[in-house]
């Protein structure tokens, strides 16, 4: 597993923990100013004491709210049976780093809606090459890069882009449905056909692995027979 030089799980969680909780105390503040507009009360220590406790006690009777997030279920979004993939979330890309999960598959396999939302974003072009972004319910947002650019039995970047995104923008979309291709356009060019799965709350990137995971155990558990040699997560 993976080691943060300096960072231990601990100061992590204090950390996550701080800034959840600040969102909470700035809540109890304007409510105990809206029921008390004392000019001095922050600078009372029982006020200050009290302030606490009811930060600490909201943290814990309301979690997704000190959290600030809501939870999604995804859809794998390609066949499980053709995709392999590894949690390298993080993993140093050059000066960048890899925001995201490489779903590794052949070229034109399609790719699917992870979970039902409106395609906001279609672009081609630069390192993501072709690629789909979908806005989901309470600020979630998936994106699908490195969609086919290729025409089929070539390797040319020539082919037009309803050969690698089959939606357009302001589509609704359900989850399960179909919105490309595999490719390697980008910088994909020359590598293994995958698609840059990326995961999205609020604008700032989620560790995609564990919801790809669970939804990759749902997908093999509805193939029946689950066919032979079929790829696992690593």
């Amino acid at each position: 597993s993976r080691r943060h030089v300096g960072v231990t799980p601990l100061r992590l969680w204090a950390a996550s923990t701080a800034c959840a909780l600040g969102h909470e105390e700035a809540r109890v503040r304007r409510a105990l100013a809206a029921t008390w507009p004392h000019p001095s009360i922050e600078e009372t220590p029982l006020i200050r004491t009290l302030l606490l406790c009811a930060v600490v006690a909201m943290a814990a009777v309301f979690p997704s709210a000190a959290s600030g997030t809501s939870d999604i279920e995804l859809v794998f979004p390609q066949e499980p049976t053709l995709t392999e993939f590894t949690s390298s979330f993080g993993a140093p890309r050059g000066t960048r780093r890899h925001l995201g999960n490489d779903l590794m598959a052949p070229k034109m396999t399609e790719v699917y809606a992870a979970a039902d939302g409106t395609v906001t974003w279609i672009r081609e072009g630069g390192s993501a090459g072709r690629y789909v972004v979908i806005a989901h319910a309470d600020g979630w947002e998936t994106w699908y890069m490195h969609l086919n650019n290729d025409t089929p039995g070539t390797d040319d970047s020539q082919a037009p882009l309803s050969m690698g995104v089959a939606v357009d923008e302001g589509d609704e979309v359900q989850a399960g449905d179909l919105i490309g291709w595999v490719g390697d356009s980008g910088n994909a060019e020359g590598s293994s056909p995958h698609t840059h799965f990326e995961l999205h709350r609020n604008g700032r990137p989620v560790d995609p692995y564990a919801y790809l995971v669970a939804a990759f155990e749902r997908a093999l558990a509805d193939e029946n027979p689950r066919p032979s040699g079929s790829y696992r997560p690593v």
